[in-house]
């Protein structure tokens, strides 16, 4: 089998949401047009894994400290495999002179990660269906939420632009450990949210207005990050359709499932302009002219 090309950091599945007739209105470079959802929130090779440095090992070992106890249990496997593997392949590659071994390894090094994403989406499929649908009482079964808060959160730093910002900001003895540190982070959050599971709130918001919800190349992001100025707190936003979204945040006076209405357009309008402003550029929705409205 050749290696998988095209890796979306946009889930087709979630793009859905969106589509009409498996096409999306897409909003690129002050451009707007429909196209499949095939052809949109992709890059060639996107999560190939590359060699690690020294000090790019240092600073996965230094993110492995701080993640929790038992998402380190659950997640051991991956970890191990994700820190190591990379440097692994390519010595083997680079010894190796049979070229059906290593061209089979360097499919393993262009798919692995992509194939990991695919079963997160595939098992978070049903509540991604069951929001859209307007039922997010999946929260409240502490057996099962997990799986679509690891959904949730390796979509947060699976994308292009959250690699875009990573990689400018970090030094460049760094850089080539992203690959393996953005699963490293989501792990993380999913560690927190799962250790403080009962202080967290899934707010189900069910969009009343005739603005509809759009989503981006980045459709998760977090609503108290400011440009320029330090993240002390996580309020996660999602879009999962026109018509709803969720907030998954860690309040003091209500935790659990929370329904709200959006009754007024300036409310559904504000939410879709921090999608704006944390996706570059690229935006999708069912509807042309609600994106020209968010063209300038």
């Amino acid at each position: 089998m050749g290696k998988k090309r095209k890796h979306h950091y946009v889930p087709r599945l979630y793009l859905k949401g969106w589509a009409v007739n498996n096409q999306i209105y897409t909003l690129r470079d002050g451009s707007i047009f429909l196209t499949a959802l095939e052809n949109v929130a992709n890059k060639r090779d996107f999560y190939r894994l590359n060699p690690i440095t020294t000090d790019g090992l240092q600073l996965i070992e230094t993110f492995l400290k701080d993640i929790p106890p038992a998402i380190k249990n659950k997640f051991k496997e991956l970890i191990d495999l994700l820190s190591h593997i990379s440097n692994l392949f390519y010595s083997i590659k680079e010894n190796n002179n049979m070229a059906s071994i290593q061209t089979e390894i360097d499919n393993l090094l262009n798919d692995l990660v992509e194939n990991l994403y695919a079963q997160i989406e595939g098992d978070a499929t049903p509540y991604i269906e069951d929001l859209r649908n307007g039922n997010a009482q999946f929260w409240n079964n502490e057996d099962v939420f997990l799986d679509f808060v690891t959904f949730l959160c390796f979509q947060y730093t699976r994308t292009d632009c959250m690699q875009e910002n990573a990689l400018n900001s970090m030094p460049e003895k760094y850089k080539n450990s992203w690959g393996v540190l953005r699963i490293l982070i989501a792990l993380s959050i999913i560690g927190k949210i799962n250790y403080e599971y009962e202080d967290w709130t899934l707010e189900l918001l069910n969009n009343c207005t005739i603005l509809p919800f759009i989503t981006g190349g980045q459709p998760v992001i977090n609503l108290c990050q400011v440009e320029g100025k330090e993240v002390k707190e996580m309020i996660l936003y999602y879009p999962v359709s026109p018509k709803y979204a969720i907030i998954v945040s860690k309040k003091t006076e209500i935790n659990g499932l929370v329904n709200r209405d959006i009754i007024n357009e300036q409310d559904a309008d504000w939410y879709n302009k921090k999608i704006k402003e944390h996706s570059q550029g690229l935006l999708f929705s069912n509807d042309k002219s609600t994106l020209l409205h968010y063209s300038s």
